[in-house]
């Protein structure tokens, strides 16, 4: 906290003539810097002895941050598949237009995709839970409420005895709503359950704790990070910070990167043209993505992406050859959403307590698989014989391959 008119004058004046500073305007840094200037007003002619104080604040007009594109939760344990590839095939996408540019092209296949899903996926219902109170239970704790309110108000032994009782009536009224629900669930699973998972999910719901995916407070330099905004900036800098290139490890070999950088474009230029991408390819990267039912930050997931029919995947196809051709990837593919986790550990108001995960396009990460597998593939049979002269770039193979062909000099 910031005083503000701490050397600015007095704010008192007694009829004595005696000058003294008894008015304190106290306010945050953040809306200390905010302030332009800071008078006393001491020409006024006021019916007391303070003087007002004349502050002026430089204010911005709220401005409401648009809402990131977030379509409608899809209950993908209700998912028809099967229609999801139908109604796919009826989308008419012209992706061999020359007209079209990778974001262009991007977005139309997005945009079809989602179409689909949202005729073979149904939304999750905004049911009420069956743990919820009953509306006459809600009465009374609003009736509760509002008798602490009066008694608080009041500050008599009539109105502190009547929120008691309603206190008490209360809890002995959601404790027997409970005990029923407790009852009635345990009377209808079964004495020999095939699975308990429906009993532990009803346990956790009472040991989660709905607070622990929040960010606590950080700390950090001796100074305390309490708004999101403020939890944001730090994470940003911090990530920014870790990841960035002007800092190398230790280990970090110079003088084989320089190798590698020199060596690299005589390499390429040997190189006739560009394979595009084929249908195996394609076909091949969509069999090894995992069935995740995660979805990006655009609304898909790699269930869409399995799900896809042949005909479809070769708009896909069209599209991962149109950034191979033109070296550009889509905007949407260069963007992400940053999710911090917190660690096991135990100083968690600290940064290095949380880990990142990244969530980007589902059409990005396949891209990248199969420009991982080529890359291997060239490095393989290519690179690391020019450069290394050595069996040094084999998957699953390399701390093996090292260990046993290392001689101790």
């Amino acid at each position: 906290m910031l005083a503000v008119n701490s050397n600015i004058g007095p704010t008192y004046k007694s009829s004595q003539n005696y000058y003294d500073t008894l008015d304190w305007f106290l306010c945050r840094t953040s809306f200390a810097n905010k302030i332009l200037s800071t008078e006393i007003d001491s020409s006024s002619i006021l019916h007391s002895d303070h003087y007002p104080m004349l502050i002026i604040v430089r204010m911005s007009p709220r401005t409401s941050v648009p809402a990131p594109s977030n379509p409608n939760r899809l209950n993908f344990n209700k998912a028809n598949w099967r229609k999801f590839s139908h109604e796919l095939e009826k989308q008419s996408i012209n992706s061999t237009d020359t007209n079209h540019t990778v974001n262009t092209l991007n977005a139309a296949i997005t945009s079809a995709m989602l179409n689909a899903s949202r005729l073979a996926i149904p939304s999750v219902s905004a049911k009420r839970h069956s743990l919820q109170l009953p509306s006459s239970i809600v009465d009374m704790i609003r009736l509760k409420r509002k008798l602490r309110r009066q008694a608080q108000r009041l500050r008599t032994s009539t109105a502190r005895d009547e929120f008691k009782t309603v206190c008490r009536q209360t809890k002995r009224v959601i404790m027997q709503f409970r005990n029923n629900k407790w009852a009635n669930f345990v009377a209808k699973v079964d004495p020999n359950p095939i699975s308990a998972k429906p009993f532990w999910q009803r346990i956790n719901r009472f040991r989660n704790n709905p607070e622990s995916n929040t960010i606590p407070t950080l700390k950090e330099n001796n100074r305390v990070y309490k708004t999101d905004q403020e939890k944001a900036d730090l994470f940003a800098l911090h990530l920014a910070t870790q990841f960035s290139d002007s800092n190398p490890p230790p280990n970090y070999d110079v003088e084989f990167k320089n190798k590698v950088d020199s060596a690299v474009p005589t390499i390429l230029a040997k190189l006739d043209r560009i394979v595009p991408i084929s249908d195996a390819e394609v076909r091949l990267a969509i069999n090894e993505v995992e069935s995740k039912l995660t979805v990006d930050p655009f609304g898909l997931c790699n269930s869409m992406l399995k799900s896809l029919p042949e005909s479809f995947k070769v708009h896909v196809r069209n599209l991962l050859n149109l950034c191979l051709t033109t070296n550009d990837l889509p905007a949407d593919w260069k963007k992400s959403v940053i999710i911090m986790i917190r660690k096991k550990a135990d100083h968690y108001h600290l940064v290095k307590s949380f880990r990142p995960i990244s969530l980007t396009s589902v059409l990005c990460k396949l891209n990248e698989k199969i420009m991982q597998r080529r890359m291997s593939d060239f490095m393989q049979t290519t690179i690391s014989y020019q450069i290394c002269n050595q069996d040094s770039v084999h998957n699953a193979r390399l701390v093996t391959t090292s260990s046993l062909s290392y001689k101790k000099p």
